[in-house]
C-alpha cells in the first residue's frame, strides 16, 4: 500500500511539472506573455530603431541606456534582442572604413568632399592637390606627391614639371580631346586657328609646346572648341516639314521628335541645311484635325464624340488588371489553408493543460480512495 502511495504521489508531482512546462511552451506564441521569473522584460527600447550603423541612438532596456558609439573608424552599435526572459540590448561592431565611410558622433557616415569629389582628408586625382578637414583643396606633394616633377617640402608644391590634360598613355596629344597644358604659372590651351585647322599644345621633356594640326577632312572632321571633331550629318525621318507624319530629326547634338505643343499644333523638326543643325516651327493642324502623338490628323472637332475604343480593347484592360483569386498569394498573417501556426499553439497548449489538470485530478483521487481504504478496511471473509 505505501509503495502505491508513492507511486500516485509520483504522478502528482509529473503532472504538475508537465503542467507548468506545457503552459509555458504554449503561451510563448502570445506576443504579450512572458514566462521568465525575474530581470529581463519587454521595456527594450532602440531609438534608431535596431541594429542601423547608419544612424547614431540609444538602446534603453531594464539595466541601463547604452549609445552608440565611436572608437576611432570602429562603431559599436547597440540594439535590441529577445531572449528567455526578456528583451535587453546587446551590441555588434562596424569597421566604417570598410564600408568606405567615417565613424562620426556613433553612426558610420559618408565623409564630407571637396568641390572635385575628393573625400575628406584624401588626396585628389589631380596631385599634389589635397582635400583638407575644411574641405579646401590644397597643394600638399608630401602628402600626394608628384605627377610630374619634383616636390618642394617648404612650398609643398611640386615643381620643374609640365602638366597636359589631354595626354595619353601612348601619345603626349590628343587632337580629338580639348586640353591645356600648364608650367609653372604659365597655361597654354588648345584653340581652333580656323574651321579644319588645330592649334595643339602638350608637353615635352618638361617644355611646353605645340604644333598645328589640320583635321581629317575625309573623315568629316572639323575644329570646333579646340578639338578635331566628326560633324554629323543632319537627318529627318519624315522628309522636312510634314506635320501629318511623326518624325525624327538627328544632328551632333541630338535626336529630336515632332510633339504637340498644343491640341491644334504640332512642333515640328526639321533639318536647317545651312547650319546642319535640327531647327523646329509650330504649324497649325487643318479643319477638322487635332494634334495627337506628335502629328496633325483626324480627329473631334468639337461637335461629336470620338468614337469608344473597340469592346475587344476594353476587354484586354479588363483582363490585364484582373485579379486570378485562385492563385494570389496569402497575405501577411493568413496562411493558404487550414489553421495558423498561432491559432494551432493556443489549441495545442490549451489541450496540454487540460491533460495535465486530468492527470492531477487522477492521481488525486486515488490518493483520496487509498487513503479511505486505509480506513475503512474491507473484512476478509472466509
Amino acid at each position: 500500500m505505501e509503495k502505491n502511495s508513492k507511486v500516485i504521489l509520483i504522478k502528482i508531482v509529473i503532472g504538475l511539472i508537465f503542467l507548468i512546462g506545457i503552459t509555458c511552451i504554449a503561451l510563448q506564441n502570445f506576443p504579450m506573455t512572458s514566462c521568465a521569473i525575474g530581470g529581463g522584460g519587454n521595456d527594450c527600447t532602440d531609438t534608431d530603431n535596431g541594429d542601423n550603423p547608419s544612424t547614431s541612438g540609444t538602446c534603453q532596456d531594464s539595466t541601463d541606456g547604452y549609445p552608440d558609439k565611436c572608437s576611432g573608424e570602429v562603431l559599436t552599435e547597440y540594439y535590441c534582442i529577445s531572449g528567455e526572459t526578456g528583451s535587453f540590448c546587446r551590441s555588434t561592431t562596424y569597421n566604417c572604413s570598410s564600408l568606405g565611410k567615417i565613424c562620426v558622433n556613433g553612426a558610420c557616415v559618408e565623409p564630407p568632399k571637396c568641390s572635385d569629389g575628393t573625400p575628406v582628408n584624401s588626396c585628389s586625382s589631380t596631385k599634389p592637390l589635397y582635400c583638407n578637414s575644411n574641405l579646401e583643396l590644397v597643394e600638399n606633394c608630401t602628402i600626394c606627391g608628384c605627377e610630374i616633377g619634383t616636390c618642394n617640402q617648404t612650398t609643398l608644391k611640386c615643381e620643374g614639371g609640365c602638366v597636359s590634360t589631354d595626354k595619353t598613355e601612348n601619345s603626349d596629344y590628343d587632337f580629338h580631346i580639348a586640353g591645356n597644358s600648364t608650367l609653372g604659372n604659365t597655361i597654354w590651351k588648345d584653340s581652333c586657328i580656323n574651321s579644319t585647322t588645330l592649334n595643339e599644345t602638350y608637353c615635352s621633356s618638361g617644355e611646353l609646346k605645340y604644333l598645328i594640326y589640320t583635321c581629317n577632312l575625309s573623315a568629316g572632321e572639323v575644329c570646333i572648341d579646340g578639338a578635331c571633331v566628326a560633324q554629323q550629318n543632319c537627318s529627318d525621318s519624315d522628309g522636312g516639314i510634314e506635320p501629318a507624319i511623326l518624325g525624327n530629326c538627328t544632328d551632333k547634338n541630338g535626336i529630336y521628335t515632332d510633339e504637340c505643343s498644343s491640341l491644334k499644333k504640332v512642333k515640328e523638326y526639321f533639318c536647317n541645311s545651312s547650319s546642319n543643325l535640327c531647327e523646329y516651327t509650330e504649324i497649325g493642324c487643318g479643319s477638322g484635325e487635332i494634334c495627337s502623338e506628335g502629328k496633325c490628323k483626324r480627329g473631334y472637332n468639337g461637335s461629336q464624340p470620338p468614337s469608344p475604343p473597340p469592346f475587344s480593347e476594353l476587354n484586354q484592360t479588363e483582363d490585364e488588371n484582373e485579379v486570378n483569386y485562385d492563385t494570389a498569394p496569402a497575405q501577411s498573417g493568413e496562411s493558404s489553408g487550414g489553421l495558423s501556426s498561432d491559432i494551432f499553439a493556443k489549441v495545442v497548449g490549451i489541450g496540454f493543460i487540460i491533460s495535465g489538470i486530468i492527470l492531477i485530478k487522477v492521481g488525486i483521487s486515488k490518493r483520496k480512495k487509498e487513503k479511505l481504504d486505509q480506513a475503512n478496511p474491507i473484512p476478509y471473509s472466509y
